[in-house]
């Protein structure tokens, strides 16, 4: 069981020295802000559409979904943000 969870381990250190090696911004805007803030506003419009699916969208919904949007783009800005310094830590500064 232990030489299992040492490659997981081993495969999981290349993966994030790969990540590592694309770049700042690339964590940031890619994996931060597309990948998790995006997700995260498709599952919050999910779950929207789900409590009310037939709702037609109003003028104050419209602002609420334009504000999910941007806050959804900055938890995805500071979770890229939070990788970052993760890996930094991790492998080093340049």
């Amino acid at each position: 069981m232990s030489n299992l969870f040492h490659r997981w381990r081993e495969r999981r250190l290349l993966r994030a020295g790969a990540l590592y090696r694309k770049g700042r911004a690339r964590v940031l805007w890619l994996n931060g802000v597309f990948f998790f803030g995006g997700s995260l506003f498709l599952l919050y419009n999910a779950i929207d559409y789900f409590v009310e699916p037939a709702a037609r969208p109003t003028p104050s919904e419209i602002s609420w979904f334009c504000a999910a949007l941007a806050g959804c783009a900055v938890a995805g800005y500071l979770y890229g943000l939070m990788t970052w310094r993760q890996l930094e830590r991790t492998f080093g500064g340049r």
